[in-house]
């Protein structure tokens, strides 16, 4: 429930914060609004419970300690510098555009929804696939590609960026590999359990 919240909280408040952001959703390398140095406070705090929440329960992969390690030198960097708001808005609003639906999953296969309510886990199943990859990988690259080519933001942004789509790109190979595995009527195992 927490990650749910928070992924709704950063998607709707980066796609605030960078369509408010002055100068509009690409003018880069500007101070951070209060309202964005809110949002950054909150995702890093969150980031950084999450992270440590993974360790001790001792669940997660190497690709999602590298995603929380690039989220929070993202959002550390903003908060340190004060700039940078509106590219990290960005990055934020595509990466988490697959997150209600991610953590929806794991909530209706806890209370054992996927079992007595197949028809509503598989059309969440297909609504994470849909998100993910148009949110994560079209709008991602758009993102990166903007961020990359602005001589405005520095590199260490740029960086993250990168290294967050590249994430992005080896979770959806994942993800594709068990639907087709699926389709070849292989695995019975969920399309998203790669990530």
């Amino acid at each position: 429930l927490v990650s749910l919240s928070q992924g709704i909280w950063v998607m709707g408040g980066s796609t605030w914060g960078a369509w408010n952001a002055p100068g509009g959703p690409l003018a880069f390398g500007l101070e951070l609004t209060a309202f964005q140095r809110l949002l950054f406070q909150v995702s890093a705090g969150y980031f950084l419970y999450d992270s440590v929440a993974m360790r001790l329960m001792c669940i997660g992969t190497p690709a999602d300690n590298f995603h929380h390690v690039a989220v929070l030198a993202a959002f550390g960097f903003a908060l340190g510098t004060g700039r940078y708001g509106t590219e990290n808005c960005l990055g934020a609003v595509t990466l988490e555009t697959s997150n209600p639906s991610l953590h929806l999953r794991f909530m209706l296969k806890d209370l054992g929804l996927n079992k007595s309510m197949p028809s509503v886990y598989a059309l969440n199943e297909y609504l994470f696939v849909f998100t993910f990859f148009f949110g994560r990988l079209v709008l991602g690259s758009a993102a990166v590609y903007f961020v990359g080519k602005d001589p405005a933001v520095h590199i260490i942004i740029k960086l993250a960026s990168s290294a967050l789509w590249l994430v992005s790109v080896f979770w959806f190979k994942l993800i594709f590999d068990k639907i087709v595995k699926k389709l070849k009527g292989g695995s019975k195992a969920d399309v998203t359990k790669a990530k």
